[in-house]
């Protein structure tokens, strides 16, 4: 789902920018958008639930699961930041 606009609670547009999934869970890493798709600079975190064949998102809320979910997409965007350094460097 990453790259994809979503709507929460029928009013709140996220564009989905990351993922990670950790223990079988799959997280997302999201950007408030407008309503013409523009950045707000807000962010958050999401958590897919699934309920039988449909999935929703819901904001993870809990401070020590956000702290964790943090570091891994800290984690992942250096590591995507060192990746584009050594292409550049090739």
């Amino acid at each position: 789902m990453i790259g994809k606009i979503v709507t929460i609670d029928e009013k709140e547009n996220w564009y989905l920018s990351e993922e990670t999934e950790q223990n079988g869970t799959k997280y997302y890493l999201a950007t408030k958008v407008d309503s013409n798709d523009e950045p707000e600079f807000v962010s958050q975190i999401f958590k897919e639930v699934k309920d039988g064949e449909d999935i929703y998102l819901k904001k993870v809320e809990d401070e020590n699961e956000l702290k964790y979910l943090s570091a891994i997409f800290i984690t992942k965007y250096d590591q995507s930041l060192d990746e584009l350094e050594d292409l550049e460097e090739a």
